[in-house]
């Protein structure tokens, strides 16, 4: 008999499997150290498909590969957490993007390298900064992105909600683009 947790697991994984979704992880959430380390991405997606590809590059258990891959495709936390302890993992190892923030909205808690860097702890008071890391966190981190503030658009409201963002953070920083009507994120290094 199949469990629960079997049926989950191979849900998730034919969702994956697909050769657009490898571009994606290839692209998006491998960093380039990670893609250079492995062959190209045809020959990776021959040998492993995308779950094969994330499990080389991350140094992960096939399991561990698809709950992973699963979470950063949309699958909700308490999912997420359920999964993680039929393995026996509390926590992911690494965090899913390495080299790219990641924000988790349920828990308010914006992860760099593994680590919390900023909390929110009034998600609904800090409308502003919810925004633009629900904004950055949907399309992949990209560089920049146009402000995502409601409303019309404001250089001094972008600017202020900025500060506070940035308060306390140490390993990243976040701007307003040369136009003011943007914000750029980029590491201290």
């Amino acid at each position: 008999m199949v469990t629960k947790f079997e049926k989950e697991l191979h849900k998730h994984k034919s969702r994956m499997q697909d050769p657009d979704t490898a571009s994606h992880v290839w692209t998006h959430l491998l960093t380039q150290a990670e893609r250079q380390r492995l062959r190209s991405l045809e020959e990776e997606y021959q040998e492993g498909r995308t779950i094969g590809i994330w499990m080389r590059a991350k140094n992960v258990s096939h399991e561990l590969a698809i709950i992973q891959l699963a979470r950063a495709h949309g699958l909700p936390l308490i999912d997420y957490s359920w999964l993680l302890s039929m393995i026996d993992q509390e926590e992911p190892v690494t965090e899913l993007v390495s080299g790219r923030p990641h924000w988790d909205l349920e828990r308010g808690k914006l992860f760099f390298e593994g680590k919390v860097i900023r909390r929110v702890l009034r998600i609904r008071q800090a409308t502003g900064i919810v925004a633009i890391l629900n904004e950055f966190q949907e399309l992949g981190w990209p560089e920049s992105i146009d402000d995502p503030l409601p409303g019309e658009r404001d250089p001094n409201r972008l600017g202020q909600t900025l500060r506070r963002l940035r308060d306390g953070l140490t390993k990243i920083n976040f701007r307003r683009n040369g136009s003011g009507d943007g914000v750029i994120w980029n590491t201290n290094d």
